[in-house]
């Protein structure tokens, strides 16, 4: 921490805990400074529960499918549709029956304070944050207030739009019922392995290696890194798309940034 912490007063102030805010929060408190994280809904955000998680949950049961029925013998295999009550219940799982626990937790288990409410900016470098209870609770940044409140569906004024009730990714539902969150969208029960090599001397990957289902994407990734000799500090900055497999890198960094590099299980 830098300097004596005062109640409600953190280095550093983060406004929004999807994927951006959890990710400044962690980078924060991995430098060694204090946080709070603040949230008015789900820890996670839009991503975790509403957009790219349930809906490659959903897409890839129909994507597999398809993908047998263009090919000879397997084509064979399919003698139905989709069970779409199947898709829906694996969606719900993915995003814990809209629970953030999981995600709160994690919050916690980095040092992280996680206040809940609406925050809004009350000045430079301080933050108000009105509480589910109706309490409004003052916070002051000695360093910075990072504002990550993600997004919300923009419709376009089309006539005729607003009338056909269009689905947002906060509507479309029908029924209301770990380490590598894209290799398990990929397949249920993903198991595989990762490991980089770092040349000490010069801080650069000396080799990558990937056993698992989909890991043909990693492959041109990992050519370009050892062999353009890229600086395990520059690889942070290729953000890997999310959910994807391709996170592993991600988590490959963590594990060699923490000092534990034990072959990663993207699982």
């Amino acid at each position: 921490m830098n300097g004596a912490k005062t109640e409600n007063d953190y280095d550093v102030i983060v406004i929004g805990m999807g994927p951006i805010g959890q990710t400044v929060a962690e980078r924060a408190r991995a430098a060694g400074l204090s946080v709070a994280a603040v949230e008015r809904e789900l820890v996670g955000g839009e991503c975790s529960y509403w957009a790219c998680i349930p809906s490659k949950a959903m897409l890839r049961p129909v994507v597999s499918v398809a993908d047998a029925r263009r090919v000879a013998g397997a084509r064979q295999a399919v003698t139905g549709p989709v069970d779409a009550p199947a898709v829906f219940a694996r969606r719900d799982g993915f995003v814990a029956g809209w629970n953030d626990e999981g995600q709160a937790g994690y919050l916690k288990s980095i040092g992280a304070e996680l206040v809940r409410g609406q925050g809004r900016l009350a000045g430079p470098r301080r933050v108000a944050v009105e509480t589910p209870g109706g309490e409004t609770v003052p916070l002051t940044a000695r360093h910075a207030v990072v504002i990550a409140t993600g997004s919300r569906p923009a419709m376009p004024e089309l006539a005729g739009l607003a009338e056909a009730r269009p689905w947002t990714n906060r509507e479309v539902d029908v029924d209301p019922g770990a380490k590598v969150i894209g290799a398990s969208l990929y397949a249920d029960g993903y198991t595989g392995r990762a490991r980089m090599v770092v040349d000490e001397d010069h801080r650069t990957l000396l080799g990558v290696t990937s056993v698992g289902p989909g890991v043909e994407e990693l492959i041109h990734s990992a050519t370009v890194a050892v062999a353009g000799q890229v600086p395990v500090a520059r690889l942070w900055h290729a953000v890997p798309c999310f959910p994807s497999i391709s996170e592993v890198w991600l988590r490959l960094l963590e594990a060699y940034r923490n000092g534990d590099m034990e072959s990663r299980d993207p699982s």
